[in-house]
């Protein structure tokens, strides 16, 4: 109730305007688009279906943890990843203090998802590696607060791009984390590997998802038993052209490897969403079938074994080009879905959102989302349970990462956008927007990587409490406070029980390794002061948790020397 009566309160009107894409120092002609759908378009030749790839057989590799170790090559491949300038600056941010996920180094891009049942999240992403490269992920079993590893796979002689993660339930109800990635390989080999493993830690297993080499993919899975995971790909021998696949996490690998769309004309940067009841959608740019940069969908309604001819959504007139579509649908009888893509101005960028209210069949124009400086890279995700959106994009100058929400009921009502990061982003690849839930409430959530961090994933959420946003007697925490902080000495930690039972606190480092227990002893209400002595601590960021019957906080302690 307390998130529900927050986010009502900074509803506001975004900024609107009349065209689509429109800038305010740019003049968009309203004239209408072509607006060409249909198989025959798509697919000139006519449809065309793939081979299912190889199978993997985790017994035959030399490292279970590399796919392609049974073949290594005599030399290292020399790294890959590059960066480019970032600039940063300071803010007030509105939520609380970002969460440190893993002191690793993010190479190029992060990606996370829930586990309804358990409410446990995963986060996944790639490293920064010249050698042994690794795609790595983290788990949280205490709605992101503490983070610890949960799987991993590295390249040993060569890099991995592209970090996806989805949690999936099989047929028989068994949960299954799964990730994938594109293996650069020293021989000029990208191929995509997907992992899938219990979320009991057993039966990892590897899967090639295309049978020839990939540039990008994108994944999603539906909800529910019996789930399917879904994979749209751009093979790296083609001219763009867009494929997609399908898993049953059953033992049948990746099937229906079907062709989609052949060579839009533009880096397409498909993206995939799974609604209900067999619904399923890749959303790209098209410069192909209409004289201007255009919004398209294709849709399947039988959980990818088949996909309807595709149709425009948007009608851009040709005032930018567009870039970095992505998609989202609810998960009731019949599904809102939202398509949100930057176009792209000779002087800013700008992001606008189309919606559709019967399950993609038609999409109506939204609006212009932000407008007060450069907006692109968004990422959005609807809530596994109830369906709301949670949206997530850069802004820049300033490297903000920015975020903004509506119910699936009112699919325009966006909150005005808001910046949350506590530390400059990365401009090179955008933030992820999620959901988690605790007790049954959901909370938008967004992990981002920090580039004035050294590349550090952050975790954070809306309903994260502590000293920035204190948390309520509806916790049965009051208001936490650490200082002095940063320290090189004693710290004193204050803070408020509202109802008698027992309280724990502790301090972990910034891996999610707890350090030492402070207190673990039944308290009555009251004021408590506590003095932390740190100088047996390495210098670095610490996290000091309080934990009652009733829920949780942290607050970053950071110590110096």
């Amino acid at each position: 109730m307390r998130y529900i009566t927050i986010c009502l309160l900074l509803m506001s009107a975004t900024l609107l305007f009349a065209v689509e894409g429109q800038s305010g120092d740019i003049e968009a002609s309203t004239t209408q688009s072509v607006r060409v759908s249909g198989e025959q378009y798509d697919l000139p030749d006519g449809p065309v279906r793939g081979v299912k790839p190889p199978v993997i057989r985790n017994e035959d590799l030399p490292d279970p943890d590399d796919p392609t170790s049974a073949t290594t090559y005599p030399f290292i491949i020399e790294g890959q990843k590059t960066r480019k300038s970032e600039s940063s600056s300071s803010w007030d941010y509105r939520w609380d203090q970002d969460i440190l996920i893993s002191d690793r180094e993010v190479g190029t891009g992060q990606d996370f998802d829930e586990d309804p049942g358990t409410e446990d999240i995963y986060c996944c992403f790639d490293t920064y590696h010249t050698t042994y490269d690794s795609l790595i992920v983290f788990r949280s079993t205490d709605h992101g607060v503490t983070w610890n590893l949960f799987s991993a796979g590295h390249n040993m002689d060569g890099y991995i791009e592209n970090p996806k993660v989805r949690v999936v339930t099989d047929a028989g109800g068994q949960d299954w984390v799964c990730y994938l990635g594109i293996w650069y390989e020293p021989g000029g080999e990208q191929t995509l590997y997907a992992r899938r493993i219990r979320t009991d830690g057993t039966g990892a297993v590897w899967e090639q998802v295309s049978p020839v080499d990939v540039d990008y993919a994108d994944l999603d899975a539906d909800i529910g038993t019996g789930g399917w995971l879904y994979c749209t790909y751009i093979p790296s021998e083609t001219n763009l052209d867009i494929w997609a696949a399908r898993n049953a996490v059953d033992g049948n690998e990746w099937v229906d490897q079907q062709q989609l769309f052949v060579d839009p004309g533009i880096d397409p940067y498909p993206q995939v969403a799974a609604g209900a009841g067999g619904n399923v959608a890749v959303t790209f740019v098209d410069d192909r079938l209409t004289t201007n940069n255009e919004v398209r969908i294709k849709r399947s309604t039988n959980y990818g074994s088949s996909w309807i001819g595709s149709a425009q959504v948007s009608n851009n007139s040709g005032a930018a080009d567009l870039a970095y579509t992505d998609i989202a649908y609810t998960h009731g009888a019949t599904q809102t879905g939202w398509i949100f893509v930057t176009f792209q101005f000779s002087t800013s960028d700008n992001l606008a959102y189309y919606y559709s209210t019967n399950s993609g069949v038609n999409w109506t124009y939204g609006t212009v989302i932000g407008g007060g400086a450069d907006e692109n890279q968004s990422t959005l995700r609807s809530r596994k349970v109830g369906g709301s959106l949670t949206v997530a994009y850069n802004q820049d100058p300033g490297d903000s990462t920015m975020f903004t929400w509506t119910p699936s009921s009112t699919p325009t009502d966006f909150i005005t956008p808001y910046r949350i990061n506590d530390y400059g982003a990365t401009s090179i690849w955008g933030p992820t927007a999620g959901w988690i839930t605790r007790s049954s409430s959901g909370y938008s959530a967004i992990i981002y990587t920090s580039s004035a961090m050294a590349y550090r994933p952050y975790f954070d959420h809306f309903g994260n409490t502590g000293i920035a946003q204190g948390p309520g007697q509806e916790l049965g925490i009051g208001t936490i406070s650490l200082a002095p902080n940063p320290s090189r000495g004693n710290v004193r930690f204050a803070y408020n029980v509202h109802s008698e039972g027992n309280v724990r606190i502790a301090v972990y480092d910034a891996a999610g390794r707890l350090v030492t227990n402070l207190v673990n002893e039944s308290k009555a209400p009251g004021e408590y002061t506590l003095n932390i002595d740190n100088q047996n601590l390495t210098a670095g960021i610490y996290f000091v948790r309080i934990e009652t019957q009733e829920n949780v906080a942290t607050q970053t302690m950071t110590v110096l020397r």
